[in-house]
């Protein structure tokens, strides 16, 4: 290899490192706004009325699993109970905070905006899925396990709901990068 063939090979690395800095710093930035501006709605009140209804939202679906499953189970707003356990779908149990932590990581990632769409629907679609079988799930420990249904609904399930929100995007990545190889291929 010539001297000029890897001087050039070196200008050309170190502007792709100088481009990856800058398409990072922008993800973080977007990230970060996006979450903030979430938090922020969320202290100052204004997202009340839609998380209220967004709670609603996740009893009924939860109702609708839970009688499939033979309770007798009817919601009330923000409430599901039946005759054997009631649960409270409060500010937090609603899974908003996963949902935005995905949205934002997706939304602020560097790809075109065809390929966010996609991710935006099935990706919240599935996190939906996930939180009504986490309020079905504590509904059944709080039944047969009481004394746990705090340590799962504080602690565990959580966790593992922020979890399965950075995998879905990991999914989403790979999806969204194979799809747009196969775009410019095309």
């Amino acid at each position: 290899m010539s001297k000029k063939t890897t001087k050039l090979s070196k200008a050309v690395e170190k502007k792709d490192k100088k481009k990856s800095k800058i398409l990072l710093i922008k993800f973080l930035a977007g990230f970060v706004a996006i979450v903030s501006t979430y938090y922020i709605l969320l202290k100052t009140g204004l997202s009340e009325g839609f998380l209220e209804s967004f709670s609603s939202f996740n009893a009924w679906l939860s109702v609708i699993v839970l009688n499939v499953f033979g309770e007798d189970a009817v919601q009330s707003g923000i409430m599901l109970s039946s005759p054997r356990f009631m649960l409270t779908i409060g500010v937090g149990c609603e899974g908003s905070e996963p949902l935005v932590l995905f949205l934002a990581a997706l939304i602020a990632f560097p790809l075109a905006w065809k390929f966010k769409w996609q991710g935006i629907v099935a990706g919240s679609l599935i996190l939906i899925v996930l939180n009504v079988l986490r309020i079905v799930a504590l509904y059944y420990i709080g039944i047969h396990w009481h004394s746990m249904f705090e340590q799962f609904h504080t602690e565990i399930f959580p966790i593992i709901f922020i979890i399965f929100a950075m995998i879905t995007w990991l999914i989403w990545i790979n999806w969204a990068f194979n799809k747009s190889k196969l775009d410019k291929t095309a």
